[in-house]
């Protein structure tokens, strides 16, 4: 094998082992240097790709590290950028959303029910997802809304939620924190559970 190809896969490796694999082992914060090594070295090899997927998969991570919401936001501005000059227009509205969820969790949003605020419309964004059939960030919006409902005391509507977008979720269940556990252990645990100025807390 040609040291090209033993770069191009040793950066899906970094990517794998930083997104798929730490996370069940080890604190969300060990991740975090293994995450940025593997950006780095899939834009060294030009894997746009999988850039791409670390791009909303970092911001994801810093959220679940319980980094402060302004610091999560300002870190993941790095990644939009990225996904916006690689005119992955998926990649670029997921990050989006992840952002109005943060702002959601600031208490910035203007209505409960909703991520729209200022210029961004929840559904129009969530429109170009769904038009490039990219599952992750369908299942990232059903899990965030979910989420966004059960801090937002609208146990009645959750409890509602349609059979696709729960089973749904289940399709990531290699992503960081088990989306059943977004669901229902955060119904019970409620808003009090979370430590004021931060996001929603990482891996014991």
């Amino acid at each position: 094998m040609s040291d090209s190809k033993i770069r191009y896969y040793g950066a899906r490796c970094f990517t794998c082992t930083a997104d798929h694999v730490n996370f069940w082992r080890r604190h969300f914060a060990t991740g975090l240097p293994i995450l940025e090594q593997a950006f780095a070295a899939c834009l060294e090899v030009g894997d746009l790709v999988y850039a791409g997927f670390l791009a909303f998969e970092t911001t994801w991570q810093l959220i679940e590290k319980g980094n402060v919401l302004a610091d999560v936001l300002s870190s993941s501005n790095r990644y939009l950028a990225f996904a916006q000059q690689s005119r992955n227009d998926a990649f670029y509205e997921t990050i989006r959303l992840e952002q109005r969820f943060v702002a959601s969790l600031q208490g910035k949003t203007k209505d409960p029910l909703t991520f729209d605020g200022g210029t961004f419309e929840e559904a129009a964004c969530l429109a170009v997802i769904a038009k490039a059939a990219f599952g992750c960030g369908i299942v990232f919006y059903h899990i965030m809304k979910q989420v966004h409902m059960a801090f937002s005391g609208q146990s009645a509507i959750l409890d509602r939620a349609s059979p696709r977008s729960i089973s749904t979720v289940f399709l990531r269940l290699s992503t960081p924190r088990s989306p059943a556990e977004w669901e229902w252990g955060y119904q019970s645990a409620g808003p009090s559970s979370m430590p004021t100025g931060s996001a929603v807390g990482g891996a014991e």
